[in-house]
């Protein structure tokens, strides 16, 4: 293995241990409300046809579920990409606008 893919082992395992610190990751039950194509459909019904990548849906309180394929950290912000066997979409949050255990993990 590489320097770099030693590194990269690490950083999983580390996260990995953080992680199982904080609780049960994956739960029994989970309340899906959509699926990511859905959620774009939502947006793109709400939104001017030019400005669909730029898909925000701000003030609702939705659940999905998907695998964060990309986490960047930007300050006070947290943008993740999270995929689903129905496509992809791009996520925002805040430490005020999410649980201390998501904070924390991100």
């Amino acid at each position: 293995m590489s320097i770099r893919e030693v590194d990269e082992l690490k950083s999983r395992q580390g996260k990995f241990i953080k992680a199982a610190k904080l609780g049960d990751r994956y739960p029994a039950f989970f309340d899906k409300q959509f699926s990511c194509a859905e959620l774009l459909d939502l947006a793109t019904k709400t939104k001017p046809p030019e400005l669909t990548n730029d898909i925000k849906i701000v003030g609702k309180l939705v659940s999905t579920a998907g695998r964060i394929m990309t986490l960047r950290p930007h300050g006070q912000l947290v943008f993740a990409n999270l995929n689903d066997a129905s496509g992809k979409i791009q996520i925002a949050f805040t430490e005020n606008s999410s649980s201390k255990t998501v904070w924390q993990l991100a």
